[in-house]
């Protein structure tokens, strides 16, 4: 889209997002998805694209991302809960629910 014409510095300023998700620079789209895109501005986005090239070469640690619906078991007494947490790949914090109780903020 930027790279035509524009430089890889210009492409380096936006993200492409499927379903609220960083989609990583080195990613390859092989089903039809719809898409969206984020700009981050030239500092942070070329922080990131830095960081896929890293990570592409196998020299720099892997996304977390924990986000999605959880179900959670005890063992001791066969209990168990859902969750559904928010999270963005890299970050140290997250949001969400517990069916049936208080939101999750920041983690807690």
């Amino acid at each position: 889209m930027l790279l035509p014409k524009g430089t890889k510095e210009d492409a380096d300023k936006f993200e492409l997002r499927h379903l609220g998700r960083r989609v990583p620079d080195y990613e390859q789209v092989w089903k039809p998805s719809q898409f969206d895109f984020a700009y981050l501005g030239a500092e942070e986005g070329s922080r990131r694209a830095a960081l896929d090239d890293a990570r592409e070469k196998g020299v720099a640690e892997e996304e977390l991302a924990i986000g999605g619906r959880w179900a959670m078991y005890n063992k001791q007494d066969g209990g168990s809960a859902i969750y559904t947490i928010r999270h963005e790949p890299g970050s140290s914090t997250f949001e969400g629910e517990q069916e049936g109780f208080t939101a999750i903020k920041d983690g807690a």
